[in-house]
């Protein structure tokens, strides 16, 4: 999931200093990976829109999770 969307549902329920120290403490656990993203990865995104028939967000999760290897995914 990308953090601007954790970000995006988490702001209607807590206030900023909580917000940040959250998202700052994200870095730190041992069971989450942070991934680097690209113009290059946001644009082969955008190329895979009409061919998955995803908006760009998912498409670049799924971009980011191919490179990465990863085969399984939970949403909500």
């Amino acid at each position: 999931m990308h953090l601007s969307e954790v970000s995006n549902i988490l702001k209607k329920s807590m206030n900023l200093k909580v917000l940040q120290e959250f998202l700052l403490s994200l870095y730190s656990l041992d069971n989450v990976k942070i991934y680097d993203v690209t113009a290059k990865d946001y644009l082969a995104a955008i190329s895979m829109v009409n061919e998955l028939e995803l908006d760009p967000n998912d498409c670049l999760a799924i971009r980011i999770m191919k490179n990465a290897g990863i085969k399984e995914i939970y949403t909500f």
